[in-house]
């Protein structure tokens, strides 16, 4: 069963309010746009804490918590994540396998992923980095500011992310629609002729002395260029490619 504190927003999660706008930098907090954050510890005292940076921090966002990995997944599942902060010593597991979890979840897979520990441990940190979390911070050493500063940098990188990987797909459908129009070009008077040439030849097969065999070479022969057309559809989408990157 997952925790959160109830209130009146949706599923019982709390809303930490504050007026934090930071639209210079891409960076928003408001209470149109605000970023959804799940915290994952074992210790109630810790999410309480955390609870209180992120209100102290003036960070207005929407906070989940569950305490234990199998509780993560269930959360996954059911909710949209911009943030996950994950305390590595958890009862079940570590916050390694909570990462691994995170990431390997086919709705979350951009989710970034902030890093706790009770102990500044070198080691953690440098296992947590190469597992992908966006940072690492000792609960020694975790006040308002340096929360805020992990939580406002994930966001921004993911929002660039996200935007990269919208151009990247406008790009795609750009790509294909330039394709489909050259190859519809090149096609497209193949078969008429094709299909004048069908027709011909339907009216002629009862016809004496008609010259049947020219009819057939030149059905034979659109055939052949057409797939000459398709077969050269790879090269045109990497030449189109090159000339929309050169623009």
């Amino acid at each position: 069963m997952s925790l959160s504190s109830t209130n009146t927003q949706p599923r019982n999660r709390t809303m930490l309010s504050s007026s934090y706008i930071e639209t210079e930098n891409d960076v928003f907090f408001g209470s149109a746009n605000s970023a959804s954050v799940l915290i994952i510890d074992d210790s109630e005292f810790d999410r309480k804490r955390i609870r209180r940076l992120f209100r102290d921090a003036g960070l207005n966002v929407f906070l989940d918590e569950v305490d234990t990995i199998s509780n993560l997944q269930e959360m996954l599942n059911e909710t949209s994540y911009d943030i996950v902060i994950i305390d590595y010593n958890l009862s079940e597991g570590t916050g390694i396998d909570a990462v691994t979890l995170l990431h390997s979840h086919p709705e979350h897979a951009d989710t970034k992923a902030i890093m706790i520990t009770g102990d500044d441990q070198s080691n953690v940190a440098v296992q947590a980095m190469k597992m992908g979390c966006e940072d690492y911070i000792s609960k020694a050493q975790m006040t308002a500011e340096r929360l805020k500063q992990a939580v406002v940098t994930s966001i921004r990188k993911r929002a660039a992310a996200q935007n990269s990987s919208a151009k990247m797909e406008l790009m795609v459908q750009d790509l294909a629609k330039d394709v489909l129009s050259d190859l519809s070009g090149i096609l497209q008077p193949k078969l008429a002729n094709m299909l004048r040439d069908l027709r011909a030849l339907k009216r002629q097969l009862s016809q004496p002395d008609t010259n049947i065999p020219e009819r057939l070479e030149n059905i034979d022969r659109n055939c052949i260029e057409m797939w000459n057309a398709l077969a050269k559809a790879p090269n045109l989408c990497a030449e189109l490619k090159t000339d929309k990157k050169l623009h």
